[in-house]
């Protein structure tokens, strides 16, 4: 249930991903890894429904039953979506303590750093991000703007 809920969001199905990743969650003896990696992918259907809060929580969840570094980037992503422009940066942090060449979570990282004005990390992150995926178009977006601010007077 969890591959196939992440595949319908990978497609772009949210609710039916929502559906089969809230059935894997309440399913009994399913190990703590599988768990978790279920509310982390619940967590990014949420993200993509702007439910932000519930993101979190879900992020929350997972974090209690294993260090799941997916949950920890898309609870930052649900931060930063929310302006909470320094707890999304902890996270990313946190997350990239575990997978350092996540190139979406250097992205999100470097939308967190461009929030609080480090506009120089912002663009270190994204020139990182898009040096391990060169067609991220949110790092580009990210680094564009990043960059016009860098030009500003």
């Amino acid at each position: 249930l969890v591959l196939r809920g992440q595949a319908q969001l990978e497609l772009g199905d949210t609710l039916r991903a929502m559906a089969d990743l809230t059935k894997a969650i309440e399913l009994s003896g399913t190990p703590r890894e599988v768990t978790a990696s279920a509310f982390a992918s619940r967590a990014d259907a949420l993200v993509t429904l702007q439910n932000y809060d519930q993101a979190v929580s879900d992020c929350n969840e997972a974090l209690k039953l294993s260090s799941c570094p997916l949950a920890l980037a898309i609870r930052g992503e649900a931060k930063l979506l929310s302006c909470d422009c320094r707890g999304a940066l902890e996270d990313c942090n946190a997350a990239l303590a575990f997978e350092p060449f996540d190139p979406y979570t250097l992205a999100v990282r470097a939308e967190a750093q461009l929030c609080l004005g480090d506009v120089e990390e912002a663009i270190g992150d994204c020139d990182q991000a898009l040096g391990l995926c060169h067609d991220l178009e949110y790092a580009v977006r990210v680094r564009d703007r990043a960059c016009s601010k860098e030009q500003a007077p």
